[in-house]
């Protein structure tokens, strides 16, 4: 769907060149500390920690978790990473109203934005992942076959390990953290 987009709205160099840190004064370690140690951990805070609990005590657990991450991904201020933002924000949400707990949002969040650095790192090559272009490129099939068959095996340990005894998937329990629920 990103692809998708950017084909009708290519991105505009200035935007290309801030994604790629072409600007002097940034530094790589400095790159990685704030987008995989300081956005995850303030993003996550703000987003499900302050903002989805505060939807959690007005709306359904659907509704407050499509609130938070409809702002997290306008926050963001990037069309083109609107998406890919929105549906982790979903994720992130999910995880935390089964869990009631920051930890696993955080935590994949911190492993979301390092994916970029340690591919740079291993110096494995995903167009449109590693190299942030206003083109539009497709990945290659194995690449969205291997994130299709992680996010079901995912998604199927989630599952299990989310679900209590006698809970039945979508029956949220947030111990502590909604008093309704």
């Amino acid at each position: 769907m990103d692809n998708l987009f950017r084909f009708f709205f290519p991105q505009p160099e200035w935007l290309v060149d801030v994604l790629l840190f072409k600007f002097p004064e940034k530094s790589l370690w400095g790159s990685v500390l704030l987008i995989c140690v300081v956005a995850p951990l303030t993003e996550e805070s703000l987003f499900r920690g302050l903002l989805l609990r505060g939807f959690l005590r007005r709306y359904t657990p659907w509704m407050a978790a499509v609130a938070s991450a409809l702002l997290f991904a306008l926050v963001h201020l990037n069309p083109w990473q609107f998406l890919s933002a929105f549906f982790l924000g979903l994720v992130f949400a999910w995880w935390i109203v089964r869990t009631g707990s920051l930890v696993p949002a955080v935590f994949g969040h911190v492993l979301n934005n390092s994916l970029p650095f340690l591919y740079r790192g291993l110096h494995v090559e995903v167009p449109a992942y590693t190299e942030i272009t206003p083109g539009v490129y497709f990945q290659p099939l194995w690449l969205d076959l291997t994130g299709l068959i992680m996010t079901a095996v995912g998604i199927w340990l989630l599952v299990r390990f989310f679900r209590h005894a006698g809970d039945e998937p979508g029956n949220y329990k947030l111990t502590g953290l909604h008093p309704g629920l």
